[in-house]
């Protein structure tokens, strides 16, 4: 079954009108590190096989939603950065993973996304645009929630498939990363990049202040120059 979700303003905000805020606690987990092989992306070509998990093999990162607007980012953790030791190269991916950031204006639909392109940090501002997601009948759970499988092309690669599984009993339309766009909260996310799972979410009766990034010192893009030159650095 496909939908093709587009959201207006009113129907975006419907979450954050009620002065509540929602806070998702997700587990990352890089491709290589769960298969135990080197990564494909350039950074790890460049590491020549080195173990770029080290001793830290998962990541967390926070999602939190109030009042239409959204901001998922990096929960620090300089204990576990550390486990890097003294290699630069592994110190540079997790340097990488951490600095990821995505922040999101449902009422000027609009968003920001602080991402790596080859050894340089960048911001890629665009709108927020019509996502085709195709909505699957297989069904689970996580944790309480009951969640259902949606699927779509990578845009960093149609020939590769990005993976969700949301849940339509919590009524957002957010999710982790720049993924948004079903009918639910998007609870586990799966790319060729790597596996983001939920592993706590929490309500409270109350806003929240929710800031752009920072873009200060960063190269400014759009969308459309991101991907193409995310091809480029693949031939």
């Amino acid at each position: 079954m496909k939908k093709s979700v587009f959201l207006s303003a009113a129907v975006a905000l419907a979450f954050g009108a009620q002065s509540q805020t929602l806070t998702v606690i997700y587990q990352y987990q890089r491709p290589d590190c769960e298969k135990n092989t080197r990564p494909s992306d350039e950074m790890g070509r460049r590491a020549s096989g080195k173990n770029l998990c080290g001793t830290r093999k998962i990541w967390e990162y926070k999602l939190v939603n109030s009042r239409g607007k959204s901001r998922f980012s990096a929960i620090k953790d300089a204990a576990a950065s550390d486990s890097a030791g003294g290699d630069p190269w592994v110190k540079r991916v997790h340097k990488r993973l951490e600095e990821v950031a995505v922040y999101k204006d449902f009422a000027k639909r609009t968003y920001e996304y602080r991402v790596s392109l080859g050894l340089q940090s960048v911001v890629v501002t665009d709108s927020l645009k019509k996502t085709d997601w195709i909505i699957d009948a297989e069904k689970k759970h996580i944790g309480k929630y009951e969640v259902t499988r949606a699927h779509r092309p990578d845009d960093w690669n149609p020939k590769d498939t990005v993976v969700a599984w949301f849940a339509a009993g919590i009524p957002t339309f957010d999710g982790p990363l720049n993924c948004w766009g079903l009918p639910g909260l998007i609870l586990e996310l799966q790319s060729p990049r790597g596996h983001l799972i939920a592993r706590e979410i929490r309500f409270e009766k109350k806003s929240a202040s929710i800031k752009p990034l920072d873009e200060r010192g960063l190269r400014v893009i759009t969308e459309k120059k991101f991907l193409s030159a995310v091809k480029n650095q693949r031939h």
